[in-house]
């Protein structure tokens, strides 16, 4: 079966959402003009990997799950660095822009696009910053590049919602075990390997490795990355996901962020990658 691109307006409840879904063999992928954001990963039909929530919104706001970008900070903006950084939304403003196509090309093993935008108003850098997002779906993986030729000082993090079956039944394998804890505002150099979840989780660990494993229950997800200097582990527990205003009170037991970050700010050009497959049955 050839592979193909073809655009659609709207994807699960977010009418009139400019997407592209692409096929490769069984495999299918969505992804929006809005904050080039990958909505949708099935390796074979029915097999959902990403989440989305069921209350996300996308006008005006950014969409709650799929792969968002963080970009060109991550979190709230540093005022040691961003010119009012308080009036600046969290998590930087590539996720809440309309991107457009750029390139696409699809053969008998592979459906790709790139999306770009060009940004002029970035608080800390006066010059025009192109930023593209290059998205490849073969029948084994999906890929995801974000990328910009222009050095700049920046963050970013492919904000990875992976659908999940139990809290309880997670493991990530691979994160290492010297993270930032951002919920008791510790450094921890004793972490358990594998991770596991405990309430509210915000760990950035910083000695990830370039393959990571995400373990629910008897499936998993193969995370390989590339470009980065640390991995985020989020999912908000029980009692945050009910402060929440754009998820259901019991998210947090669907899901949970296993994020490839670039979190060093660092005037340099940006390369950042992850490629997501199925982990392969065990014989």
């Amino acid at each position: 079966m050839r592979s193909s691109i073809q655009p659609q307006l709207g994807f699960a409840h977010l009418a009139e959402l400019p997407c592209w879904q692409l096929r490769c063999g069984e495999a299918s992928a969505v992804v929006s003009s809005y904050g080039a954001q990958v909505l949708s990963y099935q390796p074979s039909p029915g097999d959902e990997l990403l989440w989305l929530s069921p209350q996300a919104n996308w006008q005006q706001q950014a969409i709650r799950g799929g792969i968002p970008l963080c970009w060109p900070w991550f979190g709230p903006a540093d005022p040691s660095i961003l010119p009012d950084a308080a009036s600046q939304p969290a998590h930087g403003v590539a996720r809440t822009r309309h991107w457009q196509l750029l390139q696409q090309h699809c053969t008998e093993s592979v459906a790709a696009l790139t999306l770009h935008s060009i940004f002029t108003d970035l608080p800390h850098c006066p010059a025009p910053i192109e930023l593209q997002l290059a998205v490849r779906l073969s029948k084994e993986a999906l890929s995801v590049t974000l990328s910009s030729e222009q050095p700049l000082p920046q963050q970013a993090a492919l904000h990875s919602y992976f659908k999940l079956t139990s809290p309880q039944q997670l493991s990530v394998h691979g994160l290492g075990n010297h993270y930032l804890d951002k919920v008791s505002q510790q450094e921890c150099l004793d972490g358990a390997s594998p991770a596991r979840l405990e309430n509210e989780t915000d760990r950035i660990y910083l000695q990830a490795g370039s393959q990571l494993l995400v373990q629910d229950g008897a499936q998993g997800v193969v995370l390989q990355q590339s470009g980065h200097d640390s991995s985020v582990l989020w999912n908000p527990g029980p009692a945050k996901s009910k402060a929440l205003k754009d998820v259901p009170d019991n998210a947090y037991q669907h899901f949970v962020c296993v994020e490839t970050a670039s979190l060093n700010w660092q005037t340099a050009p940006l390369q950042l990658s992850q490629t997501i497959a199925r982990q392969a049955a065990s014989r």
